[in-house]
């Protein structure tokens, strides 16, 4: 299990900068693997983001086990972190939503530059930006298809997966 950084392989041994970190994963062996957590400093929230299964777990609860095949991606897998005091907005106070080529964040707040990142279904990043104010509009010039949008501000966060038609 390693991180990768400009196609470099890195060992995951303190929190990063960032909040999500894609991680590589190989193996000669097809099987059943286990991803556990070793050690916690300061990070309220740890959730493991499978992209081959499109599922998050949440890393803090229990261990994840997966199946593994050779012909899997080795970037298959993305850690989601979240610092104490940072929570999730609902569905009532922020929205995130395409229509035809565009991309909209709006919200019952009035947030303050907001980091909001495109990621594709591979977890690589796309598109990245400060937004702020009650809507931003964000004109999609990549390709049609599925993305995870993430919003992040000093006290939020949220991640929505949109279609671009």
């Amino acid at each position: 299990m390693y991180s990768k950084n400009e196609e470099v392989n890195f060992s995951i041994d303190n929190r990063p900068f960032t909040n999500r970190i894609p991680l590589g994963f190989a193996n000669d062996i097809a099987g059943n693997y286990t991803i556990s957590l070793m050690e916690l400093a300061q990070i309220a929230q740890v959730q493991l983001e499978d992209t081959k299964e499109n599922h998050f777990h949440d890393l803090m609860a229990s261990d994840y086990v997966f199946d593994w095949d050779i012909s899997d991606e080795e970037t298959r897998f993305v850690l989601h972190l979240s610092a104490t005091g940072i929570q999730s907005l609902g569905n009532e106070q922020i929205s995130i939503y395409s229509y035809k080529d565009n991309i909209y964040i709006k919200g019952n707040l009035d947030f303050n530059e907001a980091q909001v990142s495109i990621y594709d279904l591979q977890a690589r990043l796309i598109h990245q930006e400060l937004a702020s104010g009650n809507l931003t509009t964000i004109s999609c010039s990549f390709a049609k298809g599925a993305y995870v949008v993430e919003v992040i501000s000093d006290n939020f966060q949220k991640r929505e997966k949109i279609i671009i038609p």
